[in-house]
């Protein structure tokens, strides 16, 4: 398992980086197709469950996350035109009445949720890439938020491997254990740290960002680790050898990048 992990990694590693150095364009590509690729593992986790997410208005959310990231629409556009996303599925929902017995539960308020849930979780989130790519320093902060994750994951899966022997959270996730997440906690924390401090931010700052970036590396996993444990999966997908599917290698990032773009916006300035 660990020789084609690192092969996929190897591919894949520069390639995300390559599309973040380019930016623009080329970036913005790069991420909606990672993003369509993710929701549509998150349906097929949903449908395992036995429920139909609204496709379209997920897909419309996503649309609408990533044009508003790259500054085609104002943030006021994007709240209108997810109003009457809302407006418009919640009415179309009225033409599907629960079917219990047709083998998926068709629940008309749940396959709405879902479809609202999986918009916000993967568009939504998926944005924020963009966004932060496209601030002054963008590219620095995007690296940052990679090389933190992937540190923080790496640091996670070896020490869990080698001596985890406590779980962290058996009901949702059996494999993770606290050896490996405090490892990947330390790990991440001294890469993020470590950046923050190249990048010129203060030495309690530049710890304090770590911290709080490896705790959200770990949420955001978890998160996902609920939800394959809902469906009773063991990957969203197998795109990728030794990974999994795409959002298996996402989940911990969706958050990350969340939270170095409200970091440089709002303490940074940039």
């Amino acid at each position: 398992m660990l020789r084609p992990r690192v092969v996929s990694a190897l591919i894949l590693g520069p390639l995300a980086l390559a599309g973040a150095f380019l930016g623009g364009l080329p970036y913005f590509a790069l991420v909606t197709a990672v993003a369509v690729l993710a929701l549509r593992e998150y349906w097929g986790l949903a449908s395992q469950m036995g429920y139909r997410p609204d496709r379209p208005l997920a897909l419309g959310i996503l649309a609408l996350s990533l044009i508003q990231a790259r500054g085609h629409i104002s943030l006021e556009a994007w709240g209108g035109g997810l109003s009457l996303l809302l407006l418009l599925s919640l009415a179309l929902q009225l033409r599907f009445p629960p079917l219990p017995d047709a083998g998926m539960r068709r629940d008309p308020v749940v396959d709405w949720a879902l479809g609202l849930g999986g918009g916000l979780y993967i568009g939504w989130l998926s944005g924020h890439f963009v966004s932060l790519r496209e601030l002054p320093s963008g590219f620095q902060w995007t690296l940052l938020a990679f090389l933190t994750t992937w540190a923080h994951d790496s640091g996670a899966y070896l020490a869990g491997r080698a001596i985890g022997k406590r779980p962290l959270a058996f009901g949702i996730s059996p494999h993770k254990t606290w050896e490996g997440t405090l490892a990947g906690w330390v790990v991440g924390s001294a890469v993020a740290a470590g950046a923050a401090l190249y990048l010129g931010r203060p030495d309690w700052e530049a710890l304090g960002l770590g911290i709080v970036l490896s705790l959200a590396a770990t949420a955001g996993d978890l998160v996902e680790s609920f939800l394959k444990r809902r469906a009773g999966a063991k990957d969203s997908g197998h795109l990728i050898p030794g990974h999994g599917g795409i959002l298996d290698r996402i989940d911990s990032l969706l958050f990350v990048v969340v939270v170095v773009y409200y970091y440089v916006i709002w303490m940074v300035g940039d």
